[in-house]
């Protein structure tokens, strides 16, 4: 495999439409295959798939707290779990971390939560414009210090950012308001892929903020600012921002509104 953070074919987890038995604070990545996605990932994007998650989860657990989102751009040519990877498709590998609060006794569906996780991102705006995004559950795995003793150690330390009970929307908590007001999750919210936490790249990182569009990986390089349909340039400086607010149209508020996307 040619993806930078590591094999996203690795993870074997349990057989779909069997039932099984979870635990209390049992650790679980759900790893979606996920095409025609957006051009690139900006930040708020990661807040857009930490939203959508519960819908997907909860088609089967009543009791969790969301502890991670990670997003892996693929790039054309590498196949993934069978799947050719091709040009244009926008495809990205997005896992899922929770922690079950509750024992239950769950019965996986992998179309359910395609299905359901589809609708979430495709309303939260997780896609490639004029297309809906398709999504593929690769992989629904307990992480435990036998299977995967670095992944387990890791997400086990993390507070949750968002609370699902049955019957209840999911609910941000305090941990997320803090870090989204710092930018400071500490790899909760990061590019690559769970299982492999030490070559997780955080959101915060300003490099990070905006990766190359296309669907190409995140680089150390200048943040990019992604225009209204498309059109990729350099992230503004102050000064450019001032020559825009003289000569566009309506120049100061689109200055305004380009110095937000660039700060995530």
């Amino acid at each position: 495999m040619s993806v930078k953070y590591g094999d996203p074919s690795r993870l074997r987890g349990v057989v779909f439409g069997y039932e099984d038995t979870y635990f209390t604070n049992d650790i679980v990545i759900e790893r979606f295959l996920v095409q025609s996605g957006p051009p690139s990932i900006e930040s708020r994007m990661f807040n857009v798939v930490l939203d959508a998650a519960p819908t997907a989860v909860a088609q089967d657990f009543d009791e969790f707290e969301m502890v991670g989102v990670t997003i892996c751009p693929l790039q054309p040519g590498e196949t993934v779990s069978g799947v050719p990877i091709l040009e244009g498709s926008n495809s990205y590998i997005v896992d899922l971390v929770y922690r079950l609060t509750t024992w239950e006794v769950a019965y996986i569906s992998a179309t359910d939560h395609e299905v359901a996780f589809q609708g979430a991102l495709a309303s939260g705006g997780f896609n490639r414009l004029g297309s809906r995004p398709t999504t593929k559950l690769l992989a629904l795995t307990r992480v435990t210090a036998d299977n995967f003793p670095d992944a387990a150690m890791f997400w086990s330390t993390k507070p949750g950012l968002s609370v699902v009970r049955k019957g209840q929307q999911a609910s941000r908590t305090e941990a997320w308001q803090r870090g989204w007001e710092a930018k400071t999750w500490g790899r909760q919210l990061a590019f690559g892929l769970a299982d492999y936490p030490g070559t997780l790249e955080d959101v915060s990182t300003p490099a990070l903020v905006t990766p190359v569009p296309g669907g190409g990986g995140p680089t150390p390089t200048t943040p990019l600012f992604t225009w209204p349909g498309g059109k990729t340039v350099q992230a503004p400086s102050t000064n450019n921002l001032l020559v825009w607010g003289v000569f566009a149209a309506g120049g100061f508020l689109l200055a305004r509104e380009a110095w937000r996307a660039l700060r995530g």
